[in-house]
């Protein structure tokens, strides 16, 4: 439609336009129609797949008494961050836009590669600590004083956040941004070590997947492992039989 309506006037097709706008419309009908009918036929699945915004009254009970919720919107200039406990609710700004977030999420992520940390020469491919608790500082630090002392933290972010391993984020400054012996990872403030991470697709998925625990109690737990060949072609005879079971 934007394509023919941009075109000068003597050469726009009026009937063609319409028959594209009666068409759209058709779809967005059938496409609604297609909604309610999973809304009703398959409420649990509607609800994860076309979630419908909670508000703070309705997440404050879904979470225990040693959870905090955190909500990330990232924007053009800046961005925000909203922390909900049972006992509260912060909205902070965060100084940080959707090209800025960006670029530190991509740079924090290279320190993860440890491929190419070890191939770099000298500290340059080496993990970050000094990024990961300036991160902190920027995402978490706004609300800590109503998340820090929750057990689990569930995350729920957004844009390049989504790429953010949170467990990584260090809590304190380190003594160096990229220590000169391996001890100074191990002695990092890591989130991880003071609280469990949990990221979450949305809001509403919250809500779904408690209602889904409740009705799964009397399930039994299952623990698997895996240790798939991705590419058989790369590997020998005897590590194919040992991977298809036949040994």
């Amino acid at each position: 439609i934007i394509a023919a309506v941009s075109k000068q006037s003597a050469q726009r097709d009026r009937a063609a336009e319409q028959r594209s706008r009666a068409r759209i419309a058709a779809i967005a009908s059938e496409r609604s129609g297609l909604q309610k009918t999973l809304a009703v036929e398959f409420p649990d699945y509607s609800s994860l797949s076309n979630p419908l915004p909670l508000a703070v009254k309705d997440i404050q009970p879904l979470l225990s008494a040693d959870e905090a919720m955190v909500i990330y919107s990232v924007v053009d200039k800046q961005s925000y961050v909203i922390a909900i406990t049972r006992e509260g609710v912060e909205w902070k700004e965060i100084s940080l836009g959707a090209d800025a977030m960006a670029r530190k999420v991509a740079a924090f992520r290279k320190g993860l590669d440890v491929g190419k940390a070890r191939d770099a020469s000298g500290k340059s491919g080496l993990f970050d600590l000094a990024l990961a608790n300036e991160l902190y500082v920027a995402l978490l630090g706004p609300v800590e004083a109503l998340t820090k002392g929750k057990r689990n933290l569930l995350l729920v972010p957004s844009a390049a956040l989504t790429a953010l391993p949170f467990h990584l984020l260090v809590t304190e400054t380190p003594q160096a941004a990229i220590p000169d012996r391996l001890e100074g990872y191990r002695e990092a403030a890591w989130l991880l070590r003071r609280q469990a991470v949990s990221v979450l697709p949305s809001v509403i998925s919250l809500k779904s997947l408690r209602a889904f625990a409740r009705r799964d109690q009397g399930a039994k737990p299952m623990t698997g492992f895996g240790d798939p060949v991705f590419n058989p072609a790369a590997e020998g005879p005897a590590d194919r039989r040992a991977a298809s079971g036949k040994v």
